[in-house]
């Protein structure tokens, strides 16, 4: 969708491997507790950071690594947070004011852009083949359910269908 690089960081290291596997050469990936989140960003971005960061922290990530992300936005960045970080988050609203920085949040996407990813996959614009879907009927709602505890990383798309 344009962008030239793209930086990814989680705690999986297996996610994180599929997800550098997308285009190897413009995707970077680090590890959480492998180095200083903000340093990595800016070693990656000639030194000028990231103009977008989106945050799918989960509940149970820990706050100081979305601060920490949030240094490493170049001036006039939006970090977009669509995730479910619960810990309270301090900014610095004068590093924010000062640099035209953005924090928004997000519930991933409204019906109409929903429709617009499903039509860009139509016609090819956007390949969704390295995403597994694992489809549970309702009555296996608890086992999707359990499914969804294991956390089983960001290329997988745990569904109930009503219907089967």
């Amino acid at each position: 969708m344009g962008a030239t690089r793209i930086l990814g960081l989680g705690r999986n290291r297996d996610v994180l491997a599929q997800l550098k596997a997308l285009a190897p050469d413009r995707i970077e990936v680090l590890a959480l507790g492998d180095a200083p989140i903000a340093a990595w960003m800016q070693r990656h971005t000639e030194e000028l950071g990231v103009d977008v960061l989106i945050d799918c922290s989960a509940r149970s990530a820990a706050a100081a690594n979305t601060a920490e992300a949030l240094a490493g936005l170049k001036r006039g960045a939006i970090a977009v947070n669509i995730g479910a970080l619960t810990e309270p988050l301090a900014i610095q609203p004068i590093r924010f004011m000062t640099a035209r920085l953005q924090f928004c949040g997000s519930n991933w996407f409204t019906t109409g852009e929903g429709q617009s990813m499903a039509e860009m996959a139509q016609v090819g614009m956007l390949d969704l083949t390295k995403l597994a879907t694992r489809a549970y009927p309702l009555a296996k709602i608890n086992e999707a359910l359990a499914e969804v505890q294991t956390r089983p990383g960001g290329f997988v798309n745990i569904v109930v269908h009503p219907d089967h």
